[in-house]
C-alpha cells in the first residue's frame, strides 16, 4: 500500500494494520534509541577529564603511562654488540647500560649475548660475554664513560623499542629483543 504525502496514515507493525496517526485515541510514545549506555558516555568524558588534565600538568600523563607499559614504539639507530651468530627471527635479552654522565637515548648501546640471559644473575651486572670479548685497556675506557673506546666491537642497527627509553631510575636495562634481517625489535622487561 502506497501512502502518498497528504495522508495522515502511517504504516505500523505490519501492513494490514493501518493506523490513523491523527485520531486522538492512540497513543503512541516514541523514545530515541542510544547507541550505548549512558554510563559508556559518562567514562568517555572522564577519560576526557583525565587526557587534559594529564598532559596539562603531567602528573597522570597518559603518554607516559603508555609508554612505561610498553604500548608506544621508539625508533632508534643504536650501536649493538652480537655474540655469535642471531638468525632473523631468534629471540635474545639484551642488555641496555648507562654510563656515567650519559643520557640515554643518546648513549644508547645495546649488549646482546647469546641465549635468553640466564647467564646474568645480577641485573645490574655487565654481561660476562661483553666483559670476556673487549682486551682490558678498551674496558677501563668504557668505564671511564667513553663508548668510543669499543666502538669498533658495535654494528649500528635500527632498533624499534616498544618501552621508555629515556631512562635513568638504574644503570642496566633488560630488552627482550627480536632479530629481523635488518633491525631489532626489542621490549621493556623492567
Amino acid at each position: 500500500m502506497k501512502i502518498g504525502r497528504k495522508s495522515n496514515l502511517e504504516i505500523s507493525a505490519s501492513p494490514q494494520q493501518v493506523v490513523d496517526s491523527a485520531s486522538p485515541q492512540t497513543n503512541i510514545e516514541v523514545k530515541p534509541q542510544r547507541d550505548l549506555p549512558s554510563w559508556v558516555y559518562f567514562l568517555l568524558f572522564l577519560f576526557g577529564v583525565w587526557n587534559i588534565i594529564g598532559l596539562g600538568t603531567g602528573y597522570w600523563n597518559p603518554y607516559r603511562l603508555l609508554d612505561d607499559y610498553g604500548w608506544i614504539e621508539h625508533d632508534h639507530e643504536t650501536p649493538v654488540w652480537i655474540k655469535g651468530e642471531w638468525l632473523a627471527g631468534e629471540y635474545r635479552v639484551c642488555q641496555m647500560p648507562l654510563l656515567p654522565r650519559q643520557q640515554l637515548p643518546d648513549s644508547a648501546h645495546l649488549l646482546c649475548g647469546q641465549g635468553e640471559g640466564e647467564n646474568v644473575k645480577d641485573k645490574d651486572a655487565w654481561s660476562p660475554d661483553f666483559i670476556g670479548s673487549v682486551p682490558d685497556h678498551e674496558f677501563l675506557g668504557l668505564m671511564a664513560g667513553k663508548w668510543l673506546a669499543v666502538e669498533t666491537h658495535f654494528h649500528i642497527l635500527s632498533v624499534n623499542y616498544w618501552g621508555e627509553i629515556d631512562r635513568s631510575d638504574r644503570t642496566m636495562f633488560s630488552w627482550r629483543c627480536q632479530r629481523n634481517s635488518d633491525s631489532l625489535t626489542c621490549k621493556a622487561l623492567d
